[in-house]
């Protein structure tokens, strides 16, 4: 058998193997009082049709059992806890039953129930009971919750979450701190940022359709990075799939002043923008440290350089489309005998519009003697964006009672084109009009991987969890282009670059790479059948490195009364118009490589950590510990002259022992008291330390 024989074997395997098979009673087993999961308790199953069978439940407290259709009911069973039982369980061939339990310690007995229902976990109740349960200050909001609001990514999302604003539509902010002072984390895993000025992740870019639940730490345990003083956001997306689940939607989206507006602004950008990337079109034309001629040196190659720009400056009118987006996800559980493997795959493409016709931007100057205020100036104008979002998302699981490993891959790309036409005031000591055309492309780029292994011995008392995790990241905002033309008072246009009326052309690039490795060790304890305290140790590694660059041109134009310019931007570049050494009059270049604006920096960051939980009465429990850390940056560049280069320079070299403790005091059933002291820190970025 071929090659393709076989995949394409394998995939009908997959796709088809629940077509002739029992139904499925599967769930996950935890503790009503701490919420954890309860690994290897005795589920028995006795059917109608004299059918007996049973099995245990794996590390992570879930169970699944294949049944040929009847009626059955159901013993869960534990040491320490009260029996469970179940009547009345009705399965359906190819259906799969959802029952989730929640049992109580022996001396509570429970009463016999009747299930009826399906029940989920990720609600509105399981985050509130994890918040309830957590040794640790957090809040979260789960997918149940962002799936009924209609939020569409994860920025939407998580500003409900109380304690939690969104600045820009896209950066968080905990408790009130700026970006500087909150830590991004995907699965757990440290994920670099998309702006060189800022801390946090862009959280705009996770559509809501890949997302789990969204949980904020508000306080440190020393089994968190160190590196944040507001909060930890961790994402958390899709894992292994209770039941086969296949979803495909479609939207279209209309607002009046928004969609099919013939006063839209946009510009010829290339032909992959709809998909949420560049296809090379806006790329810098020649090689960054290409020598540009002064233009008193009548040098041609001026004018070829300058001749190999795009052509396009201005901002045009045409009509917006309809905001769409498309989605899918498929997933299913298969079982093998004591074994399982699990998957699910997502896609989701996003096309949405937004335009701002009369928008106003005003800057004040306020005197400190009379408290009083100045315009300085005024922007007034149109400005109009189009969003792509494209992602995809697979991940995959491999289960057995004692051990699980497990993989991912996502995908995101996500391109934004701006444009932008504004009269801009000066009301300043020399006042002037400038009317001004600008437009931006950025498109930015997520490959993230992961790795990860969770395994438990003697008899689930000791549990390891590993994780691998490198990501990729690019952020890359080509030929931004600006164009300001002054509009004097008898009606001319003119090039004016010392008040500000200039042609500039911009290309930014960020990329980044970081590998997260860690390990955990957690060891339970027990006093008779209860748990009596937890140990756990652990380690983290990361190491990130950064290359980041910016590429500014400017152009002058030399005897502009000659050039029939007429304040359109587009006539800057046209051929008659360029400078030529026969003419010397017409749109030139200026500006080369400054070796300044860009640099390279890396950071290792090694971490350990110890700490143990001990139920000290029934209603008292404290968590301590402490984490250490140390950290190594590096950087590589030169200074705004060129003269001093640092190669692998070590610019940060700390070593920091990081204490935890938090006490926990049940008032009642649903109310804690909680008291803690921890140590965090927040680390200079990659730009500061450059």
């Amino acid at each position: 058998m071929s090659k393709t024989n076989l995949i394409l074997a394998f995939i009908f395997l997959i796709f088809s193997q629940n077509a002739f098979a029992n139904g499925i009673i599967r769930g996950i087993i935890t503790d009503q009082n701490t919420g954890e999961s309860i690994p290897f308790a005795n589920v028995f199953v006795k059917g109608d049709n004299d059918i007996e069978t049973g099995t245990t439940t794996d590390l992570d407290g879930n169970y699944s059992i294949d049944l040929p259709e009847g009626k059955y009911a159901i013993t869960f069973s534990y040491l320490g806890y009260a029996d469970y039982n179940v009547k009345d369980v009705n399965v359906i061939e190819e259906k799969t039953n959802l029952i989730n339990i929640k049992m109580q310690e022996s001396e509570k007995v429970l009463k016999e129930i009747v299930v009826t229902a399906k029940q989920v976990r990720n609600t509105e109740t399981a985050i509130a009971t994890l918040q309830r349960k957590s040794t640790k200050l957090l809040n979260g909001i789960s997918s149940q919750t962002f799936s009924k609001m209609g939020d569409g990514n994860a920025a939407a999302a998580i500003k409900r979450v109380s304690g939690v604003s969104i600045e820009g539509g896209k950066y968080v902010y905990v408790r009130g701190l700026g970006d500087r002072y909150t830590k991004t984390t995907l699965n757990g895993i440290a994920i670099p940022g998309l702006d060189p000025d800022k801390n946090t992740v862009q959280m705009n870019i996770f559509p809501a359709n890949i997302i789990d639940n969204i949980i904020v730490y508000k306080s440190f345990s020393p089994d968190l990075p160190a590196d944040f003083t507001g909060g930890i956001v961790d994402i958390v997306t899709k894992d292994f799939p209770e039941e086969k689940n296949t979803t495909v939607s479609y939207s279209v989206g209309y607002n009046p002043s928004v969609n099919m507006n013939h006063q839209f602004l946009s510009y010829q950008g290339s032909k992959t923008d709809k998909w949420g990337f560049d296809d090379g079109t806006r790329t810098l034309p020649f090689n960054k440290s290409t020598f540009i001629p002064d233009e008193s040196s009548n040098n041609i190659s001026l004018h070829d350089l300058s001749n190999s720009f795009s052509k396009e400056m201005a901002a045009k009118k045409t009509t917006s489309g309809l905001n769409h987006s498309f989605a899918f996800s498929h997933g299913n559980q298969i079982n093998f005998g004591e074994k399982s493997i699990g998957y699910i795959a997502a896609a989701n493409y996003k096309n949405s519009f937004s335009h701002y016709g009369n928008t106003l931007f005003e800057n004040y100057i306020v005197n400190p003697v009379t408290l009083s205020m100045t315009k300085e100036n005024r922007k007034k104008g149109t400005i109009s964006t189009q969003k792509t979002l494209l992602n995809a998302l697979f991940s995959t699981a491999f289960k057995t009672k004692k051990h699980k490993i497990s993989a991912s891959y996502m995908l995101i790309k996500n391109g934004e084109d701006k444009a932008a036409k504004l009269d801009v005031v000066d009301f300043d000591d020399n006042p002037s009009t400038i009317i001004k055309d600008v437009l931006e492309y950025s498109q930015r780029t997520i490959h993230h991987a992961k790795m990860s292994g969770k395994h438990s011995f003697i008899n689930g008392n000791l549990t390891a969890k590993w994780d691998f995790s490198p990501t990729w990241i690019e952020v890359d905002e080509p030929d931004i282009r600006s164009t300001g033309f002054e509009l004097t008072n008898d009606g001319r246009y003119l090039i004016q670059p010392s008040i500000g009326a200039d042609i500039s052309r911009t290309f930014r690039n960020l990329k980044e790479t970081s590998y997260n490795s860690k390990l955990d060790l957690e060891y339970k304890i027990k006093k008779g059948n209860k748990e009596f305290a937890k140990i756990k140790v652990g380690f983290n590694m990361l190491n990130k490195e950064r290359d980041f660059s910016i590429q500014n041109y400017v152009f002058r134009v030399k005897s502009q009364s000659a050039l029939n310019l007429q304040g359109n931007p587009d006539n800057l570049f046209l051929e008659k118009n360029l400078w030529k050494p026969d003419t010397e009059q017409g749109t030139y270049i200026k500006g080369n490589y400054e070796p300044a604006n860009t640099f390279n920096a890396k950071q290792n960051v090694i971490a350990t950590y110890a700490m143990t939980e001990i139920s000290l009465t029934s209603k008292l429990k404290t968590i301590l510990g402490a984490r250490l850390e140390k950290v190594d940056n590096f950087y590589t560049g030169r200074n705004n002259l060129g003269t001093s280069i640092l190669k692998n320079e070590k610019v940060l070299d700390e070593l920091d022992i990081l204490p935890s403790s938090n006490f926990i005091y049940q008032l009642a059933d649903r109310m804690n008291l909680r008291f803690s002291y921890n140590k965090t820190l927040a680390r200079p970025s990659f730009k500061e330390k450059s």
